[in-house]
């Protein structure tokens, strides 16, 4: 059902990319639970959670909108929405070749011009990339080298590499291989790969951060047989104490200073350990970290916290 609505300046948007107006429900089934609570904290607080494609705001506001119930369901909204706020959850590159779409980004430098975001599109336009990555944390992550297109590597010894594009989230894009020849298509990142196994069980750890302050620990593993940790590719997880993350932690202040240029962020640092050395190295910085693994009190945690920073 869709209902119209005047124009009311108490409203929270997350923003995404695409369009799902033709849907009976909004499309991201594994963050349902999250927003439910989310729009919970903020109704205690007399204001709404919204969210929109940036294709729907022209003439300076967005022309319709999902908005959050009380009574749990979303309903799509036609009218006006300048929201006070928008926590940008879009993607400026492609889902499946994971190229850059700067149509994307500027179309979110237009709204960031008429609503206060998290994070701004600089933001997302810098750190997304992982090359400007390599080039900024150098210090922090493992060897890397930037591969032209129609490179041939030759890797006679069979070692593994590491090949990751520019460009995509989520461990998509990336590529742990031992060819002994392969044949570059597209731009890539050639990454030293880390021997991170602890007991046959490749691991590494992320700190979810609001500007400088960390918020909550994670680790995750990775599927027998697979070199990738992420979760929506079957990687396993398990929160872990701040307080048992000591040296990821203080590694993270000092990532975080050039970041310090922007006034908010929130973003991720995920790192593994060599097995054999004990060094962390910085791996990879995400700027939309999942919120899926939050249940109970830690989720109650994050939306306060997240809505205090978000508000401040």
């Amino acid at each position: 059902m869709t209902t119209s609505r005047s124009k009311k300046n108490n409203a929270i948007l997350v923003l995404y990319a695409g369009g799902d107006w033709k849907r009976k429900i909004p499309n991201f089934p594994t963050l349902a639970h999250a927003y439910a609570e989310w729009g919970y904290i903020l109704r205690k607080q007399g204001m709404r959670l919204t969210r929109g494609s940036s294709e729907w705001f022209s003439n300076g506001a967005f022309q319709r909108y999902w908005e959050l119930g009380k009574d749990g369901v979303w309903k799509k909204v036609s009218g006006r929405l300048v929201p006070i706020a928008i926590e940008d959850r879009s993607r400026d590159h492609h889902p499946v070749t994971g190229e850059y779409i700067g149509e994307t980004f500027l179309k979110k430098l237009e709204i960031n011009k008429r609503v206060p975001m998290l994070n701004v599109p600089e933001f997302n336009d810098l750190v997304s990339n992982k090359l400007n990555q390599a080039v900024m944390f150098h210090k922090f992550m493992p060897k890397t080298d930037l591969i032209m297109p129609g490179t041939v590597i030759k890797n006679p010894s069979g070692k593994r590499l590491v090949l990751k594009a520019l460009g995509g989230y989520g461990g998509d894009y990336v590529e742990v291989t031992n060819k002994k020849r392969i044949k570059v298509e597209t731009l890539k990142l050639q990454q030293q790969f880390i021997k991170a196994s602890q007991k046959g069980v490749l691991r590494d750890f992320r700190i979810v951060y609001f500007g400088d302050k960390p918020q909550y620990g994670l680790t995750r593993t990775a599927p027998k047989g697979s070199f990738i940790t992420n979760i929506h590719l079957g990687g396993g997880f398990e929160h872990i104490p701040l307080k048992k993350l000591g040296k990821l932690v203080e590694y993270g202040k000092e990532i975080n200073k050039p970041l310090q240029v922007f006034p908010k962020r929130i973003c991720s640092f995920d790192y593994m350990y060599d097995a054999k050395t004990k060094k962390p190295y910085l791996i990879e910085i995400n700027a939309k970290p999942t919120i899926e693994t939050l249940t109970g009190k830690l989720l109650t945690r994050y939306f306060t916290n997240f809505t205090k920073y978000i508000l401040s």
